[in-house]
């Protein structure tokens, strides 16, 4: 477990212990912590501390911009970026007409963009277009590979990058073709049809962000026909009906939320369905008061 991902865990069970929402008899918001208050002392960011543990990537002391981009905050939300626990194998070996699925998750301060590369070419995966992302968080990223063939064998990359850095790791996927049989993933994609099963793809791990501002929570998805996407949020309200107001799904699937509060804290979940399957994932979201 990296330091981001204890950070996180901390946060959810003290807000946990102090906040029931169903205790909550009034919509005002609630007093809510700043981030000194939120964060104990071993907790908060200091000029000797680093949430995300880069004991894999250096941190970023030469970028002019940084300061400009980040302050109010200060050292926490300094710009950073580096791989969680979830990477890939460096090799793998899968049987041929068989599948996999690579999955990979990346931290940092804004939370990353994140690609596929085959061999260095870009695996393109649905609507996978860059956002403006602010805050702290994490990413997360899968590749499907069904009924893989030689075709399918080959060098791929998980790509990371911020505006102010890029970090990969790469895994060599080896096709054992010693196979007498079509198997039973080739048989099914030839009685399939044309469709494809909803599946999400790239998502919005964790996120911390500072009150009264926006936040987008990403949520990609591929499939055929296109999947329906569906968010709810911490108290399972379905969001964003009306298509616009503070919860607007946007056309990739994501989810943006205007002036986060307090309120907003808790677990969003994103749900893609199609006539040939469905998939969800979850969010969560920590909104800190900006320190006066």
């Amino acid at each position: 477990m990296t330091s981001l991902q204890g950070l996180l865990l901390f946060l959810s069970v003290t807000v946990t212990s102090v906040v029931a929402r169903s205790m909550v008899s009034s919509r005002s918001q609630p007093n809510q912590p700043s981030y000194k208050a939120a964060f104990p002392r071993s907790h908060y960011p200091s000029a000797n501390f680093d949430p995300l543990n880069f004991h894999r990537q250096p941190r970023l002391e030469d970028s002019a911009t940084e300061e400009d981009d980040y302050d109010g905050n200060g050292e926490f939300f300094k710009p950073r970026l580096d791989f969680e626990d979830l990477i890939p194998p460096s090799e793998i070996t899968v049987r041929a007409h068989e599948g996999v699925t690579l999955e990979c998750d990346a931290g940092g301060a804004p939370p990353p963009q994140m690609y596929w590369l085959k061999d260095g070419e870009r695996i393109k995966m649905g609507d996978d277009n860059g956002a403006e992302l602010r805050g702290l968080g994490t990413t997360k990223l899968r590749l499907y590979l069904d009924c893989v063939s030689s075709r399918d064998a080959g060098l791929y990359t998980c790509v990371a990058e911020t505006p102010y850095n890029h970090i990969k790791t790469n895994t060599h996927l080896i096709v054992d073709e010693n196979v007498n049989s079509l198997g039973g993933c080739e048989i099914r994609k030839r009685q399939g049809g044309a469709g494809a099963p909803a599946r999400i793809f790239m998502w919005t791990g964790q996120h911390i962000e500072v009150t009264g501002g926006k936040v987008l929570l990403m949520c990609r998805s591929t499939g055929l026909p296109k999947p329906a996407v569906t968010w709810y949020g911490p108290e399972n309200t379905e969001l964003g009906v009306d298509g616009h107001g503070k919860y607007e799904i946007q056309k990739n699937g994501d989810l943006l939320i205007s002036d986060i509060s307090w309120l907003d804290m808790g677990e969003f979940k994103c749900l893609v369905k199609n006539p040939y399957g469905s998939d969800e994932v979850t969010t969560f979201l920590y909104p800190a008061a900006m320190e006066a």
